[in-house]
């Protein structure tokens, strides 16, 4: 098949968002989707199968997937190895060529290339990606059960648990209590509660907004930026020392957005000293390039 008969469609599927787009030959798009997230560890195989099945149909149906080369992203798929179901979809669908992986590798492929280097990933959840030699190693990113802090769910968490706590103490006043209780829109934090465990992660995700809305004004919103940035730190200066030292480290996610109240946070417990680089655009490109899109049409 010539390659100006190729079309090229990149996944990156999160925890609260998944996004499709497809690129002709020269790198020009030609459709682009955004829906819900799709990381099976938060809503189930099954349910994740239903959701990359439905994009693409929805992004391709104009287009035969026979012409299509797709690689796809997704967070949490390496966890419990459900890549076999994502590439039988993939066949099923007649894609020309198909492959998967974690985010990670559409994170590193989107900022570093072949270039040795740190990249963390915060998002719904948080990981800590080097690469050395063209090998990808992961550090943290064990989902939101077990990583100790630094993700939008460690942060809407604690944003939660400081706002309960108000009301158990009776400390009701703060700004920060009283952005979480708006967003609940219920006359106290507790009587969300049912809520919280109905909706889960992602639900919960959403609640790190109401840190970064109240950080100038509130010290436990700053407070709980600090103990979330050194947990993220501690694991970043273990990379450092034990694996690879590097003058740059590269951040990718949702919460990149925030540079400005995070930076000073992380900066200041770095055991060496380093640029920052955040990266405010998606990493949809890396996977684009891993479907086949020559990187210079990125």
């Amino acid at each position: 098949m010539k390659d100006s008969n190729i079309f090229f469609l990149g996944i990156d599927g999160g925890g609260t968002k998944t996004e499709f787009v497809l690129c002709d030959s020269k790198g020009k798009i030609i459709n682009n989707i955004v829906t819900s997230g799709c990381n099976p560890n938060d809503i189930g195989i099954d349910k994740c199968i239903d959701i990359l099945k439905n994009g693409c149909l929805n992004l391709c149906k104009d287009i035969n997937c026979n012409n299509i080369s797709v690689f796809a992203g997704i967070a949490g798929i390496s966890v419990a190895d459900y890549s076999d179901r994502v590439l039988n979809l993939f066949e099923s669908l007649g894609f020309y060529k198909f492959g998967c992986s974690s985010d990670t590798k559409i994170a590193i492929k989107t900022t570093l290339g072949k270039k040795d280097g740190i990249v963390v990933i915060i998002g719904t959840g948080v990981a800590v990606i080097g690469q050395k030699n063209n090998e990808i190693k992961t550090f943290g990113g064990y989902n939101y059960l077990f990583d100790r802090g630094g993700s939008a769910y460690n942060i809407g968490r604690d944003a939660i648990t400081y706002a309960l706590l108000c009301e158990e103490r009776q400390k009701v006043g703060s700004p920060l209590y009283e952005a979480v209780k708006y967003k609940c829109n219920t006359d106290t934090v507790y009587l969300n509660l049912k809520r919280f465990y109905s909706e889960g992660k992602q639900y919960i995700a959403q609640f790190a907004h109401c840190i970064t809305d109240t950080y100038q004004i509130d010290t436990e919103s700053q407070n709980i930026i600090d103990y979330n940035m050194k947990c993220i730190t501690d694991i970043i200066n273990y990379v450092q020392k034990s694996y690879l030292k590097t003058d740059c480290i590269h951040f990718v996610g949702g919460l990149t957005s925030q540079d400005d109240k995070l930076s000073h946070h992380i900066s200041k417990y770095l055991d060496n000293k380093c640029d920052l680089h955040f990266h405010k655009t998606s990493i949809i490109n890396g996977a684009l390039i891993l479907a086949g899109l020559k990187e210079n049409l990125c």
